[in-house]
């Protein structure tokens, strides 16, 4: 990665760059011409308020989290139990489900738990997606507070 060799204040620079792009970055914000005004402290000053504006708040984002994490564990959780799943399958209606719980509803239903449609056969196939997308949520989380 590219960094400077000492850091340094605002609009200094140094002959002795880690990285030839600093180099050719550096020429290239040489030969740019902006107009005065553009470094008015009027321009800035706007320029930042428009930015902080068109910024997202802080209540959006954890509510755009909330979503996502909403999201996630009904993704994760078996339309049965209601609980994440250990151990998720696929059964005919294309749904995905915990192998127990399915198992048992198969033992007295013939249709989707989740639908109510006839299902065309009985058999269940492991999802290997959602266990895995599950098994590394559950290591991040753990990651995250350990």
């Amino acid at each position: 990665m590219c960094m400077p060799d000492s850091r340094l204040a605002s609009g200094q620079r140094t002959a002795g760059r880690s990285c030839p792009a600093d180099d050719n970055l550096a020429g290239q914000l040489d030969s740019m011409q902006l107009p005065a005004a553009a470094m008015s402290p009027a321009y800035l000053a706007s320029s930042s308020s428009a930015e902080a504006e068109s910024a997202p708040s802080a209540m959006n984002v954890t509510s755009e989290l909330d979503k996502n994490a909403q999201f996630l564990q009904a993704l994760y959780c078996c339309p049965i139990t209601k609980v994440v799943m250990v151990e998720p399958v696929i059964a005919a209606d294309g749904h995905t489900y915990e192998r127990a719980a399915l198992e048992e509803w198969l033992l007295q239903h013939v249709t989707s738990p989740v639908t109510g449609d006839l299902l065309a056969h009985m058999r269940i196939v492991p999802d290997d997606l959602i266990r895995s997308a599950i098994e590394t949520n559950r290591a991040g989380c753990s990651g995250a507070h350990g």
